[in-house]
């Protein structure tokens, strides 16, 4: 856009710029006089504008004689009025003074309430689409904005007032509303009337005047029609659905299980003048826009951020993108619609995830559509993430707010995280929490309040000591008071300062304190803190109490006895109060009470536990979690349920419900056992004795996995084989040491997907799709498929077109392999040769191979079926690929006859493969055929005619085949839809020939008699000048054939004769009717009809006996 700049010496154009970089500007809204009064963009007046630097005018800034100019201009005039920082209204028809202004409103409201300005069709966005709207009589006195005026501006215009109060999104509004805002404005050109309201509508067309404004009109309302049927695609109830996909069953629940901050601690952050300074930031760059709060382990950052009421990150960075988006789409209503922006069927399957590229597509969107919003952003626990995953999500939020400060609203991020890892940018401005002389006298005021040991000097002096050796660290202190409290109960404050030397400063030294601090229950610890650190998903607390009284007490408890438990209490005394419910409002589950708890395990702490996990504490953790999921299992008996029974859903979903209330950790139990097996595996824990054991009693394994499945259709059949379970589930080291030869195609006609391979690939386990293919490798022991191997497991498209969710056909994964694979798999799979492609299926599997250009494939079905290679060199052609064409036609060029040659050559033309017809012309096939040019000459393509007549092409021959004159229906034969009544009938391969109808005409004709036919002038040219004979027989077909063809064909008969043709030379029967028609081709007036009919055949033989002479005609 162009701006003018106002400088000392006056107006100046400042330098081109991008709108969304243009600096903070005014803009001018007027409605001029006279035509001539107008300032143009040539002259430019030296009119004075108070305070502003930079100001858009519309007949200064847009040259008017450059019409792609403005037809970007009146499409992006909304948006600019949008953008501008204010927009000047100037009323030349209100005159006012500075007195009246001063004392009443009557002299120059009713003016105001007449003025053009509101009659104008241009005017009506320049009212809505600003921030701030002031009004100027024509002296350039202030007459009020459009807040102030709001009350008046509703009855001029009957614009609703939380519009022109912005509170509400004119996209919000109904189109038939806008358009009766619109209805009663006028414009200089009509079109305008269309053209002016599609920034109000959100859409944009080419600017076309003079077309009138019912086409312009029409245009506007298609236009609106195709972005309301791809936001139709999102009806109320399919947001809501979005919306709750983008949620997750712990949604909110790390800020939930966050202790809220105690009485008057963390209020000296609203003070800190950085804070203050970010959050009132009005800069027009990012620089400011973000924050930071580093501190150490439990130094109380999720607290503060919770007490500042954060955005939770939830432990992934695409957990954070799905939280964030669903915040900013439930408190900003109108920024649904930017969901119509993504193909959803393509990020998530039925049962799938939200993927990372479209979730910051869409947050991006939606920051971009916040224009004039103020939006506050708080990320907890940064670095619960992966390094990389952190650095990607710190510069994309940072390049966020980049794109904020250009849509012109106001979003502040706020990070909080361990000072590792150290991520540098220099935007943000970084806060040491420990640093922080507020944040001391927070655990101060703590101690005060909690450490119950009185007001003494003494105790005093204990707070004091326990401040200096906190160091900063929130959670030391609040265990420290725990101990203490509880050592002051026994009634003696001196043991208490005894108790305060032996706890260790360090918060790792803390917790092994209170681990070892007595041996009592120590088998019940060990199991609770195994099942929070390593089990595959967050256990509920009926789980964990039923893994921990079955790993203790060896029984399953009833479910009467469970009812009477305090679930709470049993884990917090297990755990030593290490372990806590969650605060989640829907399935809470059990969790360390600060992560530091599962740092401190993992860095040597579960050897204080069990000296046993010294050398190898994942290893034999998922070890020993798998042996008490296996002896779960065999306790559990199920002869009550009958769960492999045939029942409708709701039925299963009861039996399933009963099961899991007495058998609260068997759901877990089949769904992870073959989990910690694998990850048992990865640490090189042998699992031979075991895989054989479970593949041994896989039939009561799959019986109590499928009672506890909520989906019957993720279930599996009774004789399932393991190979297919374990790519399934993704386990692709027990998959490498425990399953052999080709089981990887192993068909399972009861199972989802049929085939181990597919499994894992719609699961999306590369890992464990790769473990299969090197099993394979290693049965066959060659060279060649070992690369193949390598090849597939680097490349990037592994999975293919693959999905989650998808139902197979019962033993046909032929069709489905060769569609989704990618052509990696697919080599490995044809130098295999072991795949087990469905019999009935063969044909269409080689015209599926052939269409994906998959030479290998293709080659492996035609060695065992080389009768279809037309069909393979057919396809192969139609979609382009030359390099499979060239194969099959050097290899198979016997199996190719002359129909297929000129089928293909026929078919790539038709599917515009222009490069494939010449391909196939330098190949050398046979264009002497007589029959090759019809198709052509029927399609009216002179480029290909020409090309093949160059060739050699025979235009003379009679072809071999019938074209048939087929006025209305068809029959079952090649047909050429540019040919209106005409169907060419000739063999196609692997078609039985049939009978054509018998009313039918049948005839065969030349290239030059189809073209006569047609009445194709062009067409009939170029053949005669490429030598086209015209013999007796033409002039006999034409001749019927212009009795019988719908229009007249003439001009065809005078090209005919010009080019030689006479009609002396056909036989007696037929010479007196063609002479007529020669003289009608050649007549030069027509004899007025009331002439009698032989006065117009004389004048007609007339002028044909001055072409062939009168003794001849």
């Amino acid at each position: 856009m162009r701006l003018l700049k106002v400088g000392r010496s006056g107006f100046n154009f400042a330098p081109p710029c991008d709108e969304n970089k243009a600096p903070p500007y005014a803009i001018l809204s007027h409605v001029w006089g006279r035509p001539e009064d107008e300032v143009q963009y040539d002259d430019i007046g030296t009119a004075q504008i108070d305070h502003l630097e930079y100001f858009w005018v519309d007949t200064c800034c847009i040259n008017k004689r450059d019409t792609s100019e403005l037809s970007e201009a009146l499409v992006s005039m909304f948006r600019w009025y949008q953008k501008a920082t204010k927009c000047y209204v100037y009323l030349s028809d209100v005159s006012t003074t500075v007195h009246a202004l001063a004392t009443s409103e009557t002299s120059w409201k009713q003016e105001f309430r007449m003025s053009r300005w509101f009659t104008r069709g241009w005017t009506l966005q320049e009212l809505i689409a600003p921030r701030t709207v002031e009004f100027y009589s024509k002296e350039g006195g202030r007459l009020g904005n459009k807040l102030s005026l709001v009350g008046d501006l509703c009855d001029l215009t009957h614009i609703d007032a939380d519009v022109l109060r912005g509170t509400t999104s004119v996209s919000d509004i109904s189109v038939d509303q806008i358009f009766s805002w619109a209805s009663g404005r006028q414009t200089t050109r009509e079109e305008d009337k269309a053209y002016s309201l599609l920034g109000m509508f959100g859409v944009s067309m080419s600017i076309i005047y003079n077309e009138t404004l019912e086409k312009a009109m029409f245009r506007l309302r298609e236009e609106i029609s195709k972005k309301s049927a791809l936001q139709g695609r999102y009806t109320p109830g399919a947001v809501k659905e979005l919306l709750a996909s983008l949620k997750f069953d712990e949604y909110g629940a790390r800020q939930r299980s966050i202790k809220a901050a105690h009485a008057r601690t963390c209020k000296w952050f609203l003070e800190l003048p950085s804070y203050k300074r970010w959050l009132e930031h009005q800069g027009t760059d990012n620089q400011g826009s973000l924050i930071w709060i580093r501190g150490k382990p439990g130094s109380g950052k999720s607290t503060l951020m919770n007490f500042l009421d954060c955005t939770e990150l939830e432990k992934t960075t695409i957990g954070a993108y799905r939280s964030l988006l669903v915040q900013l789409l439930e408190k900003v209503p109108s920024l649904r619609s930017v969901l119509a922006a993504v193909d959803f069927g393509s990020t998530r399957g039925p049962f799938g995830e939200w993927e990372l590229e479209p979730l910051k597509y869409l947050l991006f969107t939606a920051v971009e559509n916040l224009q004039h919003q103020y939006a506050l952003c708080f990320i907890d626990a940064l670095d619960e993430c992966g390094e990389a995953e952190i650095r990607d999500m710190v510069y994309f939020l940072k390049e966020l707010c980049e794109v904020a400060t250009t849509s012109d609203c106001q979003i502040r991020i706020c990070f909080a995280s361990r000072h590792y890892p150290n991520i540098t940018l220099q935007e943000a401005e970084s806060i040491i929490l420990e640093n922080e002389a507020g944040h001391s006298e927070d655990i101060e005021r703590y101690l005060s309040s909690m450490l119950q040991i009185g007001k003494t000097t003494r105790a005093d002096m204990i707070r004091r000591e326990i401040l200096k050796r906190a160091s900063g660290v929130f959670m030391w202190v609040v265990l420290v008071v725990e101990l203490l409290n509880k050592e002051y109960d026994k009634g003696r404050l001196d043991k208490i300062e005894k108790k305060l030397e032996k706890i260790p400063d360090d918060l790792h030294a803390l917790f092994r304190s209170i681990i070892v601090r007595d041996s009592t229950g120590n088998d019940k610890l060990e199991v609770c803190l195994l099942w929070v650190l390593f089990a595959q998903r967050p256990l509920s607390a009926q789980e964990l109490v039923m893994a921990i009284l079955h790993k203790v007490e060896g029984t399953i408890p009833s479910s009467s006895d469970t009812d009477t438990m305090d679930m709470e209490k049993i884990i917090v005394d297990a755990s030593k109060g290490l372990a806590e419910k969650t605060k989640a409002k829907n399935n809470p589950t059990i969790q360390f009470i600060h992560e530091s708890v599962r740092d401190f395990l993992l860095n040597g702490g579960l050897e204080d536990v069990n000296p046993r996990y010294a050398t190898d504490p994942v290893g034999m953790s998922h070890e020993t979690l798998k042996l008490q999921c296996e002896k779960y299992i065999a306790a559990v008996n199920l002869r009550h349920y009958k769960p492999s029974a045939k029942k409708s859903r709701h039925d299963h979903l009861e039996t399933r419900d009963a099961i899991m209330k007495n058998f609260g950790l068997l759901g877990y139990a089949t769904e992870s056992i073959l989990y910690h097996s694998d990850k048992a595996a990865r640490y090189a824990i042998p699992q031979n004795k075991f895989i054989k054991e479970f593949e041994f009693n896989l039939s009561d394994w799959i019986e109590k996995y499928n009672a506890c499945e909520r989906f019957v259709a993720r279930g599996y059949g009774r004789e399932t084989r393991m190979a297919y379970v374990l790519a399934d589930r993704g386990y692709a080291r027990l998959i490498a040491h425990h399953i052999v030869g080709d089981a990887y195609v192993a068909l399972d006609n009861n199972c989802r997907y049929k085939l181990p391979l597919i499994a894992a690939l719609a699961q999306g386990h590369k890992e464990a799709a790769i473990s299969l293919l090197r099993v394979r490798v290693e049965h066959a022991e060659t060279e060649h498929l070992r690369q193949l191997c390598k090849v597939y497991a680097a490349s990037n498209d592994w999975r293919g077109k693959f999905k989650k969710g998808v139902e197979y056909t019962q033993g046909n994964m032929s069709l489905p392999t060769i569609d989704h694979a990618n052509d990696a798999l697919l080599n490995f799979i044809a130098e295999a040769n072991d795949y087990p492609w469905s019999r009935c299926d063969r044909d269409r599997c080689i015209v599926a191979a052939a269409n994906r250009g998959h030479q290998r494939l293709t080659f492996m079905f035609l060695k065992e079926m080389p009768g279809r290679a037309s069909e393979a060199f057919t396809a192969a052609a139609s979609r382009g690929h030359r390099g499979l064409v060239s194969a099959i036609y050097s290899d198979y060029r016997d199996q190719l006859g002359r129909f297929t040659i000129n089928h293909v050559l026929d078919t790539a033309h038709e599917s515009r493969h222009d490069e494939m017809v010449e391909h196939l012309f330098g190949l050398g096939i046979d264009i002497r055929q007589k029959d090759i040019l019809i198709p052509f000459v029927a399609r009216d393509d002179q480029k290909i005619v020409r090309r093949l007549l160059d060739l050699g092409a025979d235009i003379n021959g009679l072809p071999n085949h019938a074209v048939i004159i087929e006025p209305g229906g068809c029959v079952k034969s090649f047909r050429v839809s540019c040919m209106r009544d005409v169907t060419i009938w000739y063999h196609k391969p692997g078609v039985v020939q049939q009978r054509p109808p018998n009313n039918v005409n049948m005839d065969k004709y030349s290239p030059l008699e189809l073209a006569c036919f047609l009445g194709n002038e062009r067409m009939v040219r170029l053949l005669l000048d490429k030598g086209a004979r015209i013999g007796q027989a033409l002039l006999v077909t034409f001749l019927r054939d212009l009795r019988c063809a719908s229009g007249s064909c003439l001009s065809i008969m005078r090209i005919l004769c010009d080019h030689g043709a006479n009609p002396n030379d056909a036989p007696d029967r037929i010479r007196n009717d063609l002479k007529l028609k020669v003289a009608e081709a050649y007549k030069t007036s027509i004899t007025p009809p009331n002439e009698p009919v032989s006065s117009i055949r004389d004048g007609y033989y007339h002028v044909a006996s001055e072409k062939f002479g009168p003794q001849r005609f």
